[in-house]
């Protein structure tokens, strides 16, 4: 199942996760209307950020991507925080 969702007038004008469910590494896409300094986090369902990632992104479409297999079948969720705002996309990790 693909997700986008529109943010109007924040900067991530729109973001994509997948595939989902997941079982080797997801991929998160998303345009900037700007280049941004980023960070792309992996949360469990409880909250706990597992891993952080800082990008240094350019104006136009990003594609983000994470090692995933070593985590637990589960749900979790992919956080890309921008400018003070924080996008959350919930993932399936499958077996």
């Amino acid at each position: 199942m693909l997700t986008t969702k529109r943010l109007g007038s924040n900067p991530i004008s729109s973001s994509l996760v997948y595939p989902n469910p997941a079982r080797e590494t997801v991929h998160l896409s998303f345009y900037l209307d700007r280049p941004q300094q980023l960070r792309w986090q992996w949360l469990t369902a409880q909250g706990q950020v597992l891993e952080t990632q800082r990008v240094q992104a350019g104006e136009g479409p990003q594609t983000l991507s994470l090692a995933i297999s070593a985590y637990p079948p589960g749900v979790y969720f992919a956080r890309l925080l921008i400018d003070g705002r924080a996008v959350h996309r919930k993932v399936v990790v499958g077996q």
